[in-house]
């Protein structure tokens, strides 16, 4: 993906700046341990073990009691993504038809598939189904197999440039342990957003005030 925003010049505030995922318990902790070594031992990528004491030259909290710093893990705005990843595949070529949703999916005797969208019929060589939580009854096979997962986003009041580096001194993006993820990163402009995710059938309630980073 890096190599991709370079090539093509998507201007999508990609940063590699390291993932910090941070243990909410004690036995998480432990296992981050058992996960570091499996990264190692199984895939050969290097990761560092962070103790308590340790985390607060990372991040400006004592909430959590330790954590498994991945310095490889990137961050980028998904919506500047999207509009640039657009915009490179018109440019090789690629046909971008927008509010015309496909309706249905056929496979042909012959080969190929018949796609019935809502301003017409398309035959196609190969589809690829690239709809992932928005998946509607148009691909039944593919939607019974999706769990979707909702997003919230709490952005906080602007902090500044200093009092964003005091909590988060080294841009991290930091993933708490807890079953329903938070995950909190500064913005460009320096506004923290800690988030939350769960199952989003039935619709989520919204999460409670995340404490994910304290002074």
């Amino acid at each position: 993906m890096e190599e991709l925003t370079v090539k093509e010049q998507i201007d999508c505030d990609f940063h590699r700046v390291g993932r910090l995922g941070v243990a909410f318990k004690p036995q998480h902790f432990e296992s981050m341990r058992a996960k570091q070594r499996d990264l190692a031992d199984n895939f050969g990528h290097d990761t560092t073990l962070l103790s308590k004491s340790d985390l607060r030259a990372e991040l400006g909290s004592d909430y959590y009691h330790g954590a498994l710093l991945d310095p490889l893990s990137a961050h980028l705005h998904v919506g500047k993504y999207v509009h640039g990843l657009a915009e490179a595949a018109e440019r090789a070529g690629a046909q971008i038809h927008e509010r015309n949703a496909a309706t249905a999916l056929h496979r042909l005797p012959e080969g190929g598939f018949l796609v019935e969208t809502l301003h017409g019929t398309i035959r196609a060589k190969q589809v690829m189904a690239a709809t992932d939580a928005y998946t509607d009854k148009s691909l039944p096979w593919f939607r019974k197999r999706l769990i979707n997962v909702g997003s919230f986003v709490i952005v906080t009041e602007p902090l500044g440039e200093e009092r964003a580096r005091q909590l988060i001194p080294n841009n991290r993006v930091v993933v708490s342990s807890k079953n329903i993820g938070h995950y909190t990163f500064a913005s460009p402009r320096t506004t923290a957003w800690p988030s939350a995710a769960g199952p989003a059938s039935p619709p989520p309630t919204p999460p409670r005030t995340s404490r994910a980073v304290t002074s």
